[in-house]
């Protein structure tokens, strides 16, 4: 997968000096700054499959294989693929919009230092999310415990702490976790809409062809 090709593309240039850093910076690390986003506009996406550790990669891809698989079934495999790269983008547009802090103005900004961000932890909290509201009463397991909990009430334990967290500083992305929670509802708020309306216009269509034939 394009996650792995790219935590390989690390390793080599971090480990081996085969490829180089500061090409893997430009191009796959999602910058706090508005100045460096608009100079590396392909970051936003590209970020989200980016790991520098094995742990990292690991935890993501293992989650995914959890929840993605049956949210792929019932999708189809292009509508999940285009539902997992919007969820990229937009979980981390989401982050900077309602959770990041303000980059500071005026002589401020020079005396503060840039972070940076990656990883596929806010496209996997929209599977997640969208897996909960298409598959409701799954059971899930909690970590560390044997006890399996209904998978509503696993989405509102995983938004929770990711709230109470939001403010520590501990190298986490809590914010574009909560990106991901939050376009996983509206994409499925938006899909079940876009289905409705599907088949009222479908349905007002057979009636019309109905009607011509009949006459």
């Amino acid at each position: 997968s394009v996650n792995l090709v790219v935590f390989t593309n690390w390793a080599l240039a971090l480990n081996f000096d085969l490829l180089p850093v500061e090409w893997m910076w430009r191009n796959f690390l999602l910058s706090d700054q508005e100045a460096t986003r608009r100079m590396y506009p392909h970051t936003a996406l590209t970020h989200a499959f980016s790991h520098i550790s094995l742990d990292h990669l690991l935890s993501n891809m293992v989650t995914l294989s959890i929840f993605g698989p049956d949210l792929a079934a019932k999708f189809g495999a292009r509508k999940f693929s285009y539902f997992y790269v919007a969820s990229s983008y937009a979980s981390g547009f989401i982050n900077r919009k309602l959770f990041a802090k303000r980059e500071p103005s005026g002589w401020k900004r020079f005396f503060r230092l840039p972070s940076f961000s990656l990883g596929a932890s806010g496209a996997i909290s929209a599977v997640q999310m969208c897996f909960v509201l298409n598959f409701p009463n799954t059971k899930i397991g909690i970590s560390d415990t044997s006890q399996m909990i209904p998978a509503t009430l696993a989405s509102l334990i995983w938004v929770t702490s990711e709230l109470l967290a939001l403010n520590e500083k501990d190298g986490i992305g809590h914010g574009a976790h909560l990106g991901g929670y939050i376009f996983g509802l509206a994409f499925h708020v938006a899909d079940r809409l876009a289905q409705i309306i599907w088949k009222r216009i479908s349905s007002e269509l057979r009636k019309k062809r109905w009607k011509l034939k009949l006459k």
